[in-house]
């Protein structure tokens, strides 16, 4: 899989493009969350990352491709201590000791063997109060070629992620037409999954 991403990212630098995507930034905005630490899986090229640590945010990011790091490493070294970008792929790399105020999972597909497994050792990392902002691509996307896996059972259903994130308080959960202009990856007509879940406090 790594290697597939390290192709992907040679050949299409930017491949979903630089600003940030534009429901998590503006669901931080709108939640008006106060800066702290972000954990950000499958970050690719870092977009997600720079919008935070711009908002005075400390980002812990992971993905298993070498070149989006290479990447998103030169584009945020001004940001110092602040970005940490490990290299791996859940559920086999250990997740970082740190417990996260905001945990990001932007087009974050998971196989259906490991996904649950994946989403219920992330809640356990959130601090109390702190939220889950995921953005993904619905079954229904397969009628449409703006970006995502092929593979159905790459694909998220409202009722999987309410049985991943149960006990987890659901503000917004819900399937939703979009348009998407991110790069050259994700472009056009789209079916997506969106969902801002908080642990209790």
């Amino acid at each position: 899989m790594s290697d597939f991403w390290n192709q992907k990212f040679e050949q299409r630098p930017e491949l979903y493009g630089q600003a940030p995507n534009a429901w998590f930034e503006a669901t931080v905005h709108r939640l008006k969350l106060s800066p702290g630490l972000a954990f950000l899986p499958g970050e690719g090229e870092g977009r997600n990352a720079a919008f935070l640590l711009q908002k005075g945010w400390q980002v812990t990011a992971l993905d298993g491709s070498e070149t989006a790091i290479d990447h998103a490493r030169a584009k945020l070294k001004a940001f110092g201590d602040k970005f940490n970008y490990l290299q791996g792929l859940l559920p086999e790399t250990p997740l970082p000791s740190e417990q996260f105020d905001l945990i990001g999972l932007i087009y974050f597909h998971l196989p259906p063997e490991t996904r649950s497994k994946v989403h219920k050792a992330l809640i356990q990392k959130l601090k109390p109060g702190g939220f889950v902002l995921l953005e993904a691509f619905h079954p229904e996307q397969l009628n449409f070629g703006s970006g995502g896996p092929k593979q159905e059972n790459m694909l998220y259903k409202l009722e999987d992620l309410c049985q991943d994130f149960a006990g987890m308080h659901l503000q917004y959960l819900a399937k939703t037409p979009a348009f998407l202009n991110e790069g050259i990856g994700h472009q056009g007509e789209a079916r997506l999954v969106r969902m801002i879940a908080q642990k209790p406090i």
